[in-house]
């Protein structure tokens, strides 16, 4: 089963099936939603040939939820509520007395085609590269997203002639669909949970404090355990990588707890304290040198973290606080790849984290300089939404970097 494949399909039959577990029958759900029974009826019959196995038990007195309906309930319970969430957002963004109807907004959430429509053009920022993706004709599309605009009385984009600017509207519509494409992503875990099974995909976003051998370590131990996990990882930015965790298309974030950049809906977890060290490649003329001072380097090639980054703020504040001019950098940079094979050529040296390259100081290959630098430390660790049901697959992954870290 592929929720995340058919998206405009399940979103409907989701919210349906939900009607029916509230109401206790079809056809007082007939009555809710404005729908014909047989309508209804037809919505369940879907999603449960989708899932395999039957949501409701028919009684003479309505419907009682199975163990698959009862996660599927809990789910589209979730999807609703992010529905509403987004609809009383696009409500708020717009100017007053332009405010679409909550219920026409509603109504374009609830058809997933829409909405991944929608989310398409704003991540390409054109209607042509979306109608590819979608496999429409760019007229199609264009004509699907100007009816959508007439019916809510907005603009979701703004034409230019080098493509389109999603509004704010179009962007909380966006973010929205992301967030629903997780819980149906999560809602294939928690099916396969039923079975006794931990799996499904987790994703999981990385900095590269992040990267450190903890975490391939703790994702083979997971797999291990649980053979039907997959991990799919994001790397990038802190800053991106947060924009990608509060709209939902990862799962948590592993890198630098940021003190005042949490809040918001997202939790952080601290993990461990990282130090900073001088590191140098085996080769390298100081590598065979007893103590040093940072004063003894300053006329090196200085491989530096990248700007704007905790890292970097912490080394320049312990350069100016012993006195010293702050390094000239040769290169910045948070890519370990770049990194070691930088360190490899013998004739620079890095400031960063000893954990990140714990293969190669194990192998011989790097070095870390004796030299005194004092720097707090980097605190990292865990973040997620705080309001994430997160499946079994991803808690027993969490489970194995805690345990690892510890």
């Amino acid at each position: 089963m592929d929720m995340g494949a058919s998206l405009e399909r399940h979103v409907a039959n989701l919210l349906t099936v939900l009607a029916v577990g509230e109401s206790g029958s079809m056809t007082a759900a007939s009555r809710t939603n404005l729908k014909a029974t047989s309508a209804i009826s037809r919505s369940v019959q879907e999603l449960e040939l989708e899932v395999g196995k039957p949501l409701f038990e028919r009684t003479a007195r309505g419907v009682r939820e199975t163990e698959y309906g009862k996660i599927i309930l809990e789910r589209a319970a979730r999807l609703r509520d992010e529905l509403d969430s987004a609809a009383d957002a696009v409500f708020r963004a717009v100017p007053r007395g332009k405010q679409p109807s909550r219920h026409r907004t509603r109504a374009v959430l609830a058809s997933g085609r829409k909405l991944k429509m929608i989310a398409d053009i704003c991540e390409l920022r054109s209607i042509g590269a979306a109608a590819q993706r979608i496999g429409m004709s760019q007229a199609g599309v264009s004509m699907a997203i100007g009816r959508v605009e007439a019916a809510l009385g907005i603009d979701l984009f703004i034409r230019r002639n080098e493509g389109v600017a999603p509004t704010e509207a179009a962007e909380i519509l966006a973010g929205c669909a992301s967030r629903v494409v997780a819980e149906l992503r999560h809602l294939q875990a928690d099916l396969l949970s039923i079975t006794g099974s931990v799996g499904g995909t987790i994703v999981v976003g990385t900095t590269h404090l992040g990267r450190s051998y903890s975490f391939p370590v703790a994702i083979a131990a997971a797999i291990e355990r649980h053979p039907y996990i997959r991990v799919r990882q994001v790397e990038g930015s802190y800053r991106h990588l947060v924009g990608q965790l509060r709209a939902g298309e990862i799962d948590v974030l592993f890198g630098v707890l940021r003190e005042g950049d949490l809040g918001g809906g997202l939790v952080g977890e601290p993990l461990f304290v990282d130090r900073m060290s001088v590191l140098a490649g085996a080769g390298h003329p100081l590598a065979s040198r007893g103590k040093l001072d940072l004063a003894d380097l300053t006329r090196e090639k200085w491989i530096l973290p990248s700007p704007n980054s905790v890292g970097l703020d912490q080394v320049e504040a312990c350069f100016r606080g012993l006195g010293l001019p702050v390094p000239r950098s040769s290169v910045e940079t948070g890519d370990l790849a770049t990194l070691r094979q930088l360190l490899e050529t013998d004739n620079m040296v890095a400031i960063a984290s000893p954990r990140q390259l714990a293969f190669e100081i194990r192998a011989g290959v790097v070095v870390e300089l004796p030299v005194e630098f004092e720097v707090p430390g980097i605190e990292v660790g865990l973040i997620h939404r705080a309001s994430a049901l997160m499946p079994q697959a991803a808690l027993a992954l969490i489970e194995e970097v805690r345990r690892l870290a510890a």
